[in-house]
């Protein structure tokens, strides 16, 4: 069974926090999002992320959009199984998507 996958956290940031929010509001579609974060840590990391993910502008910065809510993540790792890091979660209209998208790539570093 693989393991869930990483989210950040310190310095004012808790993305498990985030996702709490995610889960109290879509319980459903938060919980299969999650399932399917962990499942990509054991699959080939070119057939792992969906196409539909792959819409920011940051290299290995993938953002799943689901019923208005924005998951920014990362997939790593030089063998399987790899890791995926959950950096931000947020509602869309939080803000512009290149605003948001920034803070995630903040978090990244």
């Amino acid at each position: 069974m693989a393991a869930p996958p990483e989210f950040v956290s310190g310095r004012g940031v808790d993305a498990v926090a985030e996702f709490r929010d995610f889960l109290i509001d879509q319980r459903d579609l938060a919980a299969h999002l999650l399932a399917e974060l962990t499942g990509m840590q054991t699959c080939n990391l070119s057939e792992s992320i969906p196409k539909a993910d792959q819409t920011t502008s940051v290299r290995d910065l993938y953002c799943r959009r689901v019923s208005g809510w924005c998951v920014f993540y990362t997939l790593a790792s030089p063998q399987l199984p790899s890791t995926v890091t959950v950096l931000h979660v947020v509602r869309e209209a939080s803000g512009p998507f290149s605003a948001l998208e920034t803070e995630a790539e903040r978090r990244l570093r």
